[in-house]
């Protein structure tokens, strides 16, 4: 169309469909760039539906199929539009198939409809749609009843009931939802003839836009499922921190049940599953540190953490969970050894790196036992099931070792392997770049590093205290009696014979105990006392000892003599000698001082009664007769 410019000059304005499809697309390309995406029109109804400003891929494909079949059409209407007395300028040459040549617009779209096996109706809808919006206006658009429900527009109460009911925790089923609303139709003013099928109660709460996915999360599955799926949350950096300067720390639980064979205070061959205890390096992902328990304790965080303080030194954080047992490390062990403690948001688990690690062990580890427990018991395998009950029978018969479960010391050292396993292989994670948990410890020291604590030092901090009094060179812990490692740490024990000391030990390791004195400072190591046999195997270590008893004998004798010779050296009296030097000086008589005890007259035990008269007499007469 010709028309003029503001400065009067001539000029040609050309309709967009007519335009070629290439310089249709640049054009909307550009426009799409260049518009933002209308949610919501400001101040507006919310019913009406926003502006389509772009396309998704599906959309643009459909789009561009749509506008295939109608570009024939737009360019016949072209045509027949400028050519002169309205006759087509291009001889096309088309038929219907009754032979009618194609010289209309009505005819065109007849034949096209018949090319494509396409309704004729919805090609010239698509055809209405594309001169009034373009390419976009040739995808689908949503349906205007869309979100919208009949069940919630005529019954708004039972509505609302229904999705009280539904967004609750206790998770009652839309079958009892749909039954309830049904009993209780005339409360909710809903007739008779009327009542909402079941069908259409379902696809209301399971789509409308007034319970999002969140809300139904939240009602429905509670806050820690929410926060694990839905709440956003920030990810930390790797390699923006040093090897060794951030430690990370948690329990879990292996899903493998073993028998008990190595930890005290329970029955031998109780069924457990062990609680692991792992201390993470941030950078590195090397596990530095763990330990395994009945229960996840502080001692059990304190017993992961002393072997790697012994290796590589504290770290200068240590991000744990809020656990009142990590808590307690917090407050209590990590001031000691200069470590800050650092707490993670409760009840999120993306919080904490590690918990990444405990998928790792469990799909690396744990599942590779027959006795593998799955993390819920309705994953539980049901030959676990058939080995737990069969082990349960053999524990009540006495003979837990029959059974298939593992011993609790063999999975401990097959976790061991799989550790040091672990360490050694290359990690896909973040800042790892496929290098091992080990290069990557090796390469990116902490220049602020310091050095590994001595064993002693760990004692003065890390262990369990407990006041004990020494008795016959030992103490007592737990019902065992503990003894010095070596001969001079007897001798330690054997100087403080009935005095109180201090024990430092850990519940979780009670191969190795620490004495330290009243003050906290370490005296000597003890070990467990170990029982000898009755029988000559035992004849050795009888000798050793009761040779270790003559010289700690004649060693506190010779002290006792050493002493007694210094003093008598030294020239000092005694008191005694003093005593005796005052009394010589003195006029004493000791008979004025003296009183004796009063004598008594004590029968004779020898002495006889005298003869009385008639004994007399019968002497008398029988010398007589003599």
């Amino acid at each position: 169309m010709k028309v003029r410019k503001r400065n009067g000059r001539p000029a040609f304005e050309y309709r967009f469909e007519s335009l070629p499809f290439a310089v249709q697309t640049k054009i909307i390309e550009k426009e799409k760039n260049a518009t933002a995406l209308i949610v919501a029109p400001v101040n507006s109804d919310a019913s009406i539906e926003p502006a389509k400003v772009a396309l998704s891929a599906e959309e643009e494909e459909q789009a561009r199929t749509r506008y295939n079949f109608i570009e024939p059409l737009l360019r016949f209407e072209n045509e027949q539009r400028f050519s002169k007395n309205e006759q087509l300028a291009l001889t096309l040459g088309l038929k219907l198939p009754d032979g009618t040549p194609v010289d209309s617009l009505g005819k065109m779209r007849k034949y096209l409809a018949q090319l494509h096996q396409v309704g004729s109706v919805s090609l010239w809808r698509w055809f209405t749609r594309y001169k009034k919006h373009g390419l976009i206006g040739l995808a689908d658009r949503a349906r205007s009843d869309k979100g919208k429900s009949h069940f919630r527009a005529s019954y708004p109460k039972a509505a609302a009931v229904a999705a009280s009911l539904y967004l609750d925790q206790r998770k009652m089923g839309i079958k009892g939802i749909h039954r309830l609303i049904c009993q209780q139709h005339a409360a909710f003013d809903i007739p008779e003839d009327d009542l909402p099928s079941y069908s259409a109660l379902r696809a209301w709460l399971l789509t409308t836009p007034e319970m999002t996915p969140a809300m139904r999360i939240l009602a429905r599955d509670g806050l820690r499922s929410y926060e694990n799926r839905v709440s956003p949350y920030l990810q930390r950096a790797y390699a923006d921190v040093f090897a060794n300067q951030v430690w990370c720390s948690d329990h879990k639980i292996c899903d493998v049940e073993v028998w008990n064979d190595c930890f005290l205070g329970l029955r031998l061959g109780t069924p457990m599953r062990l609680r692991f205890t792992g201390i993470m390096d941030f950078r590195s992902r090397k596990m530095v540190g763990w330990a395994f328990a009945p229960e996840g304790s502080s001692m059990s965080i304190v017993t992961a953490m002393r072997p790697a303080l012994v290796e590589h030194g504290p770290p200068e954080v240590l991000y744990v969970d809020n656990g009142t047992d990590y808590r307690k490390v917090g407050r209590e062990v990590c001031p000691r050894v200069g470590i800050h403690p650092q707490y993670c948001q409760p009840y999120h688990g993306q919080a904490k790196p590690i918990e990444r690690q405990w998928r790792t062990m469990k799909e690396q580890l744990e599942i590779l036992f027959t006795t593998y427990t799955g993390g819920k018991p309705e994953l539980r395998p049901d030959a676990t099931v058939v080995r737990m009950a069969w082990h349960r029978k053999l524990l009540q018969a006495g003979t837990p070792e029959l059974s298939e479960h593992p011993p609790a010391s063999y999975f401990i050292c097959m976790a061991a392997a799989w550790i040091d396993d672990y360490n050694s292989t290359p990690h896909s994670g973040k800042g790892m770049h496929g290098a091992s948990p080990n290069e990557v410890f090796q390469a990116n020291p902490n220049p602020r590093q310091r050095p590994p604590l001595q064993p002693t030092e760990l004692v003065q901090t890390l262990a369990e205290r407990s006041t004990r009094k020494v008795h016959e060179c030992a103490v007592e812990i737990n019902k065992l009696r503990y003894i010095g490692v070596d001969e001079a740490a007897a001798r330690v024990l054997h100087d403080l014979a009935e005095e109180d000391v201090l024990v430092a030990y850990d519940p979780n390791d009670c191969e190795g105990v620490a004495v330290l004195d009243v003050g906290g400072f370490f005296l000597c190591w003890a070990k467990p006392e170990q029982l000898q046999p009755h029988s000559a195997a035992s004849s050795e270590a009888v000798a050793q000892m009761m040779q270790m008893r003559r010289r700690m004998r004649r060693q506190t004798e010779e002290a006792i003599t050493g002493i007694h010779q210094l003093a008598a050296k030294s020239g000092a009296a005694t008191g005694l000698e003093m005593l005796e030097k005052k009394a010589m000086a003195m006029p004493i008589a000791i008979g004025d001082h003296l009183t004796q005890r009063r004598i008594r007259v004590r029968p004779d035990e020898r002495a006889v009664a005298p003869p009385s008269a008639g004994e007399i007499m019968r002497g008398i007469l029988d010398m007589e007769d003599k």
